[in-house]
């Protein structure tokens, strides 16, 4: 790939990652569109596991297309194409709307788009491509938490499908620079045509090993950040500081991408992937046998720090195992165990807590979780 610029094409994908990040604050919406359309928690919470499965079968999938269109075409026309599905959501005004416009066009946007950059970046710059990943990683999470802030701004004044209309305009604006940043750069992508590993028993069982134990390590972190308002109230923290956990488990999402991008560049993969579920283990068990408020709030930070970086480290880990060539196509299976586990954890601790009235069980799953991510990069190779 000839890119005489790199981090003009960093920064582009760093616009990219910032603004399909927004699909992340929904729960900005439930309340609104459930007071608006008269709909239980469960149908308007919908929208975003559509979102989900639809990201995740785009990552898994989007590859195809890669080095077929340019990169500053396909970059673009993935915030275009979300914003389009937040104009549709809004013009239907509907929960109907909401589903194929929000959960199916935006969250597919989403999933070209962040897969997409995700490689780009880590092409244009080869000699530290695990920073770059976990650069444009974090920035995603950035995203969720600057526009839940716009969100929550701009809801008291507006209407949810105005304030939809007012996303849809960040993104073909974001669209637009995205563009001209990329045609500066002088990106260009590598075609993986010929390139691919021979698929022997020895690759399927590292791409099982890391798909498991990416799903198992994110799972852990989902539950936490899902339910993180939560866990502090249930500790008896005020509303301020409930918000505060929030906020706070968000920032070292975010934080966790840039540090992991960092250290996959200088230690081995295996040992990344190890230490960091580790990590996540003792900050919950602490938590388990912790009572304050404040403290929580701490080692929720902690838990988000740690899941920031498993989910910036697994696809650099990835492109170590595989190469840069094979890394997308690779990438996108294993990125299926996270979509599974952003379906399936925020629910089974929300069912957890309903029989309990605690969230005492659902930080022992997610606490064996983190251990079985650990344990399994045990198995993974010792080289890259």
């Amino acid at each position: 790939m000839t890119t005489e610029r790199p981090w003009l094409t960093l920064l582009a994908g760093c616009i990219v990652t910032a603004t399909l990040g927004s699909v992340h604050a929904f729960s900005v919406f439930l309340v609104p569109f459930e007071t608006l359309f008269g709909s239980s928690r469960s149908s308007v919470s919908l929208v975003y596991s559509l979102a989900l499965v639809s990201l995740t079968v785009l990552v898994l999938i989007g590859h195809r297309i890669f080095d077929v269109v340019k990169p500053a075409a396909l970059a673009s026309f993935a915030c275009m194409a979300a914003a389009a599905g937040l104009v549709l959501a809004s013009v239907m005004n509907s929960l109907a709307g909401l589903y194929v416009g929000y959960g199916v066009i935006f969250g597919a946007a989403n999933g070209i788009g962040y897969g997409f950059v995700l490689q780009l970046v880590a092409q244009a710059m080869p000699t530290s491509a695990g920073l770059a990943m976990g650069t444009v990683t974090a920035v995603y999470a950035v995203g969720s938490i600057v526009f839940a802030k716009l969100y929550a701004q701009l809801l008291p004044d507006y209407t949810p499908a105005q304030t939809l209309l007012v996303m849809a305009g960040v993104l073909a604006a974001s669209a637009l620079l995205v563009h001209v940043l990329l045609s500066l750069s002088r990106a260009r992508y590598h075609t993986t045509e010929g390139a691919q590993t021979t698929e022997d028993g020895a690759t399927y069982g590292l791409v099982f090993r890391l798909w498991l134990g990416y799903g198992t390590g994110s799972a852990a972190g989902l539950m936490a950040i899902g339910h993180a308002t939560g866990i502090v109230a249930d500790r008896g923290g005020a509303a301020g500081l409930m918000v505060a956990g929030a906020m706070t488990i968000g920032a070292g999402n975010a934080l966790g991408g840039v540090v992991a991008g960092y250290v996959a560049d200088r230690i081995a993969p295996r040992l990344a992937l190890i230490m960091l579920p580790a990590a996540s283990c003792a900050a919950l068990l602490v938590l388990l046998v912790t009572s304050g408020p404040m403290v929580t709030v701490i080692l929720l930070a902690a838990v988000g720090v740690c899941y920031g970086a498993i989910i910036a480290a697994y696809p650099a880990a990835v492109a170590a195992f595989f190469g840069l060539a094979d890394a997308p196509r690779i990438y996108g299976r294993v990125f299926t165990a996270w979509g599974l586990a952003g379906l399936l954890a925020p629910w089974t601790a929300g069912l957890l807590f309903d029989r309990a009235q605690s969230y005492a069980t659902p930080v022992i799953v997610a606490t064996m979780l983190s251990l079985v991510s650990a344990v399994l990069a045990l198995c993974m190779p010792r080289e890259r």
